[in-house]
């Protein structure tokens, strides 16, 4: 559990640390990140083991935002799959209410995934963005075997990057998927 945790947490600072990377790097005008929130869950899968998700939602100067999401699967006693999906649009701020202020995020503009399973056989990374994509582009199966098509940027961020509202929580840095009061 701890060595899951650790691997949660260093992967979370590697994305953190390419995101302050392209933020200083890319030409123009630069947003910088106004405020950050994390959120973690652990389930049980059906592989004996656990998915480990962890949040971090990074708040900009310039009124957008940007959700990565890094899972790992683990089962029969080892990484079955990792993956991270990177989510950026705009959003807006609701009232605040019984300790958490509501966000609604706009769906994504641009999603980036970047899958991988050494026991599945398979390395899927899609930018939505990049000139070099292409479609279809094969997704991550949600069941043994099975083969998932994206068609075009709609079909990718339609899956990934759909509108949400989050909780914010007005003491600390955390957020919600859901909200903790219902």
């Amino acid at each position: 559990m701890k060595k899951r945790t650790i691997l949660s947490f260093v992967s979370t600072l590697a994305i953190v640390g390419g995101t302050f990377a392209c933020l200083t790097s890319c030409g123009g005008e630069k947003a910088s990140i106004n405020n950050t929130y994390a959120y973690g869950v652990v389930e049980e899968n059906s592989y004996g083991g656990n998915t480990t998700s962890t949040y971090q939602l990074n708040f900009l100067t310039d009124s957008t935002y940007e959700l990565i999401n890094s899972s790992i699967t683990i089962g029969f006693g080892m990484n079955l799959g990792t993956e991270t999906v990177s989510t950026y649009g705009t959003y807006t701020v609701g009232a605040s209410e019984d300790g958490y202020t509501v966000y609604t995020l706009s769906t994504a503009t641009r999603v980036i995934l970047n899958s991988y399973s050494d026991m599945g056989g398979f390395a899927i990374y899609i930018d939505t963005e990049s000139a070099s994509q292409t479609y279809p582009a094969e997704l991550p199966a949600e069941t043994e075997g099975q083969k998932i098509y994206a068609q075009n940027k709609e079909e990718v961020i339609n899956k990934y990057g759909k509108e949400s509202t989050i909780y914010v929580s007005d003491t600390n840095h955390k957020f919600y998927l859901t909200n903790p009061n219902a």
